[in-house]
């Protein structure tokens, strides 16, 4: 299933997606944002403050009493914890109504489509190296070319809010995850986000069931051994099965140069989150997407018999190849092979109740990070095979 938010969450690295606009222009109801201030403060338990600051024009929830805790991500390094204060925000603006949003995410879905053929682009490139996911560095001055164009599309994605409250719209303002040593703590400072929710309207409610993610993370946490935990990540729709404790993990792309060096730091794979596509609807595309691929082998074979196009391979078409011909006619047939290839529905893996579930491609093709000790490594294969039991398969 088509969707650009998952691509997002396979493209970017934090800090390296910037907004083609900078969110709704127009006016902010301070009434609007005084009656949400005073539904969330009724909703807090004690201990528990919420202020609307005006600079920044977020609504700040603090848990008032500081704990000791971590803010961790997975490739965050093991630190002893520290007292902090758990925290969130919600950045308001102007209202952007549901018909803008949905013509906005279109706009974001054919310009994500574009950056991620791209990026495969420059991954299987010679002279192009990812210094880290979405940041490329140029050898050449083809891959100068290369990498500029992918620099010039990343910001034309529109920035879109998460939720909307009678006339105003909110961008749920992500950290890293909370982790408190009070269990106690931690599960208070679970169970606020999920109230604040209750009082949002979200824009794609009809999208994810969220009661059925937290399932399925229960399930996922009872296939795992100590020392793993599950995170959600409600911004990207990504269920993170993560190894707590470091260890050398070495990224392996067709780019990578023969210097890269392994780096350390928490091993994790995801299972990206998607609105549940039937059974009828799954086989349907599929036998779509069989009928398409059967057109591009045809076109294939036509231009490995010609002489003039460069990027043919022994062993039929591979899933990123890329062809070139000067001559016009074989052009036109490349453009065709590549336009059918963009009208490839990208298939959910399996399904869990009312959602569907796709494995994020880095995993599903092998082109992931991998743990180095042979020991974890064993211990990772041995995580995955369980959580592949949990979906049903279509």
């Amino acid at each position: 299933m088509k969707t650009w938010i998952a691509l997002l969450s396979l493209l970017f690295a934090p800090g390296l997606l910037f907004a083609a606009d900078s969110g709704p222009k127009g006016h902010v109801s301070s009434a609007t944002v005084a009656a949400l201030t005073r539904e969330i403060k009724a909703n807090l338990p004690p201990g528990w403050t919420v202020t609307f600051n005006m600079e920044s024009s977020e609504i700040e929830v603090e848990r008032t009493e500081k704990t000791l805790a971590n803010w961790v991500g997975p490739s965050s390094p093991i630190e002893e914890s520290k007292l902090l204060a758990y925290q969130l925000k919600l950045r308001v603006t102007p209202l952007i109504s549901t018909q803008e949003y949905n013509r906005l995410s279109m706009e974001n879905e054919e310009r994500a489509g574009r950056i991620k053929k791209l990026r495969e682009v420059l991954l299987n490139t010679p002279g192009i190296r990812e210094i880290r996911p979405g940041l490329f560095y140029p050898l050449t001055e083809p891959g100068k070319r290369a990498v500029l164009e992918y620099k010039r599309l990343v910001p034309t994605l529109h920035e879109l809010p998460d939720y909307y409250y009678r006339d105003i719209s909110l961008f749920w303002e992500r950290f890293a995850e909370f982790q408190a040593n009070d269990q106690t703590v931690q599960a208070e400072c679970d169970q606020v986000p999920v109230q604040l929710r209750q009082l949002l309207d979200p824009y794609l409610e009809q999208a994810i069931a969220q009661k059925t993610v937290r399932l399925l993370m229960v399930k996922l946490r009872a296939q795992i051994p100590e020392g793993w935990s599950v995170s959600y990540d409600d911004e990207f729709h990504l269920i993170s099965v993560i190894r707590n404790a470091p260890t050398s993990i070495s990224t392996i792309t067709p780019s990578s140069g023969i210097d890269a060096k392994p780096e350390v730091g928490r091993f994790s794979f995801s299972l990206r989150v998607l609105p549940l596509m039937s059974q009828a609807d799954y086989g349907q595309k599929k036998a779509d997407n069989q009928a398409i691929k059967k057109r591009m082998s045809a076109i294939y074979e036509m231009l490995a018999k010609s002489p003039s196009v460069v990027g043919i391979r022994a062993g039929g078409p591979k899933p990123l190849a890329r062809f070139h011909s000067e001559v016009p006619e074989e052009q036109a047939r490349i453009e065709q092979y590549y336009r059918l290839q963009d009208e490839l529905y990208d298939l959910p893996d399996g399904y869990f109740k009312d959602i569907s579930l796709s494995w994020t491609e880095a995993l599903r093709f092998g082109m992931g990070p991998l743990p180095d000790d042979p020991a974890v490594r064993s211990e990772t294969e041995a995580v995955l095979k369980k959580m592949v039991q949990v979906p049903s398969n279509y």
